[in-house]
């Protein structure tokens, strides 16, 4: 499948074209230093299921403010950019894998989703990299499952089904019974998208180890995040030594990091 084909393929998922386009927008100014704070908020403002989901997040545990946040211009101040744009992308993904009732498959996405973006932080910090991109790269990394379930949601519920017990992997399997995989598909929706090229790279490469190097390692960050959370979080084997050998951490550096991370993803999922 080539790109023209690909960007075809997404096309007819009429799904798809319920995600907000202002999401987007927002991402695009966040990303830019001339955007103006009052502007962007003025865009949240366009969307009160967006305001709602910043001022959740805001007043969560995970980012530690004291006193009760309920203005959203005041809760993006308190944020700042880099949160805002972790916060951002969390809901332009919860939008993507909530379309329609919940149901196991979707649950196991978003939560696998979520597990490895605040993995991928964690490492990022750790390994000196920018976390927030690591999140975001982490949170993207399994996009083109996702939009194979929405395609033909029979098909990929096998094919979890087969994965979950243990007859073969993702890509393997997608091969054997779509003739894509998830990679292509999720490289393709972010080309459509006009997303950063590492973000492109992570979703295309994140099981080839060789890349892990030079300037491919938040590619590493989030592989190594991808069997953390296959191991702590779905409670499946997975060898962890390449990783700690490669990032050069301990054993009693990984115990914490993993303990920090495990605390920090249950309450994402309590949050969603």
């Amino acid at each position: 499948m080539n790109l023209k084909e690909g960007i075809a393929f997404i096309d007819k998922i009429e799904e798809l074209s319920a995600m907000p386009a202002l999401a987007l927008d927002i991402m695009s100014m966040l990303n830019d230093p001339s955007s103006a704070v009052t502007e962007i908020v003025n865009k949240i403002r366009l969307d009160q299921a967006m305001v709602s989901f910043i001022l959740k997040n805001c007043n969560s545990p995970l980012y530690g403010i004291r006193t009760e946040v309920t203005s959203i211009l005041r809760a993006v101040n308190m944020l700042g950019y880099t949160n805002l744009k972790s916060i951002m992308m969390s809901y332009f993904m919860r939008n993507l894998y909530q379309l329609s009732a919940k149901n196991e498959v979707k649950e196991y996405l978003w939560r696998h989703s979520i597990a490895v973006a605040v993995f991928s932080k964690n490492i990022g910090k750790f390994v000196k990299l920018d976390s927030d991109e690591a999140y975001v790269a982490g949170l993207l990394h399994d996009i083109g499952k996702m939009i194979l379930y929405l395609d033909d949601s029979v098909t990929y519920s096998t094919i979890v089904k087969e994965v979950e017990e243990g007859k073969g992997d993702f890509l393997s399997t997608e091969k054997r019974l779509l003739q894509f995989t998830h990679v292509d598909i999720g490289y393709f929706l972010l080309e459509k998208w006009k997303f950063a090229q590492i973000l492109k790279d992570v979703v295309l490469y994140h099981h080839e180890l060789q890349l892990f190097v030079g300037n491919d390692r938040i590619i590493g960050v989030v592989g190594f995040a991808n069997h953390l959370t296959h191991v702590f979080v779905e409670k499946r084997f997975d060898n962890l030594d390449q990783f700690l050998e490669m990032f050069n951490i301990k054993e009693s550096e990984m115990d914490k990091l993993v303990e920090t991370s495990m605390v920090e993803i249950e309450k994402f999922f309590e949050l969603f």
